[in-house]
């Protein structure tokens, strides 16, 4: 009499719970995936989904690396295979977040009503290790003195105050390719020039004689 004998994979898992969240351009927490079951050595892929631009999975199921890609949510499959060809997977996330814009512009000159502003152009760094040349869109809130704009683009700060303002708090951002941005107040007024009243002094007059003087 013929029998089949059927051998099956023994109960196999994998037991990380979570992975470590990211920060763009920051190194990422190096993370080894856990297998319960199966037979050693075992070999780490990631079938389905994709893990963010920088971090990879080893064959050794260490997650570790740098993470390049946008900002945004991260979904894969890890999987894990023993040396009989036995396997298990696990879907996991990882949220990459945005990286700390700041603008390193210390402070802003005042301005004088029909005098040309000093121009001035705000800047701006993204942290991280390997951050590629980095462009800003600027915007301020609340709008600038009359006469004063800034450009979105450069952060050029230019033009002619046409009105007098006291000492104000403006918000200044940032944002970069990535649509991550940073914010910094900054504040300056803009005042009145300075009025010169001349002759520097007067002539002395003489007693019972018409004084005259024009300023």
């Amino acid at each position: 009499k013929a029998y089949t004998l059927t051998v099956n994979c023994p109960a196999m898992s994998v037991t990380t719970a979570s992975v470590p969240n990211a920060v763009q351009f920051g190194t990422y927490t190096s993370t080894t995936l856990a297998v319960s079951g199966g037979v050693a050595p075992f070999v780490w892929d990631v079938p389905t989904g994709a893990l963010p631009d920088g971090i990879t999975l080893s064959a050794a199921g260490v997650l570790s690396g740098s993470a390049t890609g946008a900002p945004g949510n991260y979904n894969f499959t890890a999987r894990v295979t023993d040396v009989n060809a036995c396997a298990a997977s696990k879907a996991f996330s990882i949220t990459v977040s945005c990286p700390t814009v700041g603008i390193t512009t210390a402070s802003l000159p005042n301005g004088v009503i029909g005098v040309a502003y000093p121009n001035t152009t705000l800047a701006a760094t993204t942290a991280g290790t390997g951050v590629p040349a980095q462009t800003y869109a600027w915007s301020v809130s609340p709008a600038l003195p009359a006469g004063l704009t800034l450009n979105t683009t450069s952060g050029l700060i230019s033009g002619t105050p046409t009105v007098a303002t006291s000492p104000t708090n403006y918000t200044f951002t940032a944002t970069n390719q990535q649509s991550c941005a940073g914010t910094k107040v900054l504040a300056f007024s803009t005042g009145c020039p300075m009025i010169n009243v001349t002759p520097a002094s007067l002539a002395t007059g003489t007693m019972g004689t018409a004084y005259s003087a024009s300023l």
